[in-house]
């Protein structure tokens, strides 16, 4: 079993190697190292491997001093199976952050959640405190950091936050509270930075607790991992300046041999977190950002997927524009599954393919002389003023019984069952989607309009499951049947929903399953 495992990762890297997606160099220092040649330590688990080891004795190192365990708040193994459907009952409504939020993370040790703003804060909320205190205020501010806060994520113990910011720092911080019967936050006394880390590679976009170390992932110069332990770099993965700019994380979980990054220009890397090499590499057939990734937690009979499965290669949701999601299977960078939103306005006709199984576009090199291609080439310009955000899906979270919740620009959340497809559904969001500014790269603006039914339909399209979302007008609403002084469906729907773009989705546990949701204006709501 070793042999045949050094020969499939030999096989592997040189395939790869041979398509151009990965540089030569890292094919060849992988074989030597399987055979004990090269000078330069690997990487495995947090563990620097002497490359006189074999794989197998590599192996048995790592499990002998203890990899980081799934189990836990933040590990594949807390995913449950348990169906969860939320039903839309808004009882929270969170709004003290001036500008948008970009990232929710709840603690390893499930007592509050923080959101990431862009006014330059990250905010502590109490989840106990969630569903029973009518001032719905944070109990903390951490504003030390400067520049926009982009992202955040728990990190070491229990009471520690990572956030990462546009200025291309990246703080560890400690939430510090007393407790009395059974460990639960009394009071919360203030927080504490531990840890910081200032790159040159401009924005930080993503981050990741990945066991003892924090992957970082730079705008500019790629994806970073940092050990906490003993504050040090644990390693560099560059990115290719022509696949623009590095933005989206995604693994299984914080022991996860693999890695898969998404980039402003539609381009996906999937790593092999063990070596630090990149195993395939594919472009988005659309060639827009990637603006959300995450990987399948459900078995995969529970998937939908046609035929039943497809092995045991990770599947990933990507979400990169067009109002669909594609269910990829990253080893081989294609697609098997799409979940489509049809606008109202029948910009997208039922019969047209969708845009993950389009043909990717032409591909090369352009000629050093002619400077207006190459810079578009090398994506120079987002380099200054980064790609707007497309209309569409911007945030996914997978459920572990099967169904997936999203929310995007049209400031709906959905649940799709692609299993089930009659029993997806809209949890929240206004009554119709403004099918204008929803197939347009213009912010949202809430506007009250008539409401729509929707119906989901599935079908197959060059032998890929799609399941569409068709919305149509209703023709009467309650207020036109009881009069003006009754509220329709409509006016409550539009006072609940969010009136910007849907930035992120967290899944939190209190006395029951709740979802959180934060918003492009800076709204983070709580649904039952």
């Amino acid at each position: 079993m070793p042999g045949v495992l050094t020969a499939k990762l030999v096989s592997k890297a040189s395939r790869v190697s041979s398509k151009g997606s990965v540089e030569a160099a890292a094919a060849s220092r992988l074989q030597g190292a399987l055979a004990g040649q090269d000078d330069n330590p690997l990487f495995l688990g947090g563990i620097r491997v002497p490359p006189a080891e074999t794989i197998t004795d590599a192996m048995g190192a790592a499990i002998a001093t203890g990899l980081p365990s799934q189990a836990g708040a933040m590990g594949r193994g807390a995913v449950s199976q348990t169906p969860w459907h939320p039903q839309g009952v808004l009882i929270a409504h969170l709004a003290e952050h001036r500008q948008g939020v970009n990232q929710l993370a709840v603690a390893a040790n499930g007592l509050f959640f923080a959101s990431a703003s862009n006014d330059e804060t990250v905010k502590v909320w109490d989840c106990r405190r969630l569903e029973k205190d009518v001032s719905f205020k944070s109990r903390l501010t951490y504003a030390s950091q400067g520049g926009k806060a982009l992202c955040c994520t728990a990190c070491q113990d229990g009471q520690s936050m990572a956030s990462g910011s546009s200025n291309g720092s990246v703080h560890v911080w400690r939430v510090e509270y007393v407790t009395r019967s059974g460990n639960m936050p009394d009071k919360y006394t203030g927080l504490q930075c531990l840890k910081e880390a200032h790159g040159g590679g401009g924005a930080v976009m993503a981050l990741q607790n990945w066991g003892s170390l924090l992957l970082t992932a730079a705008a500019r110069d790629g994806l970073h991992g940092w050990d906490l332990r003993t504050d040090s770099k644990a390693f560099s993965l560059a990115g290719t300046p022509h696949q623009g700019l590095l933005q989206r994380l995604a693994c299984d979980g914080p022991d996860s041999p693999w890695l898969l990054t998404g980039t402003s220009r539609g381009h996906l890397t999937l790593w092999d977190m063990r070596f630090q090499i990149p195993l395939t590499q594919w472009a988005h057939p659309l060639g827009q950002p990637v603006e959300a990734l995450a990987p399948a937690v459900a078995p995969v009979g529970h998937l939908g997927l046609r035929g039943g499965g497809r092995g045991s290669s990770p599947l990933v949701y990507i979400a990169a524009g067009r109002h669909e999601v594609g269910l990829w299977d990253v080893e081989e960078g294609k697609c098997h599954q799409v979940l489509r939103c049809q606008p109202e306005n029948g910009a997208v006709a039922p019969d047209q393919p969708p845009a993950a199984l389009m043909r990717p576009g032409p591909t090369g090199s352009p000629s050093p002389l002619d400077p207006s291609a190459l810079s578009q080439h090398l994506a120079t310009q987002e380099l200054q003023a980064p790609k707007v955000s497309s209309a569409g899906c911007h945030a996914l979270l997978p459920t572990g019984a099967g169904p997936l919740l999203t929310g995007g620009s049209d400031r709906c959340i959905r649940l799709w069952d692609a299993a089930y497809p009659q029993q997806s559904y809209i949890v929240a969001g206004p009554p119709a989607a403004d099918s204008a500014t929803a197939c347009s790269s213009q912010p949202a603006v809430a506007t009250a309009q008539q409401p729509v039914s929707y119906k989901y339909l599935q079908h197959t399209v060059q032998q890929v499951s799609v399941v569409d979302e068709i919305c149509r007008p209703t023709v009467s609403s309650l207020s036109e049947q009881n009069g003006p002084t009754v509220p329709s469906y409509a006016d409550r729907a539009f006072a609940q929903s969010h009136r910007d773009t849907v930035k992120c989705l967290l899944p939190l546990y209190v006395s029951e399953q709740l979802l959180l949701s934060a918003s492009q204006d800076g709204v983070i709501k709580a649904w039952k």
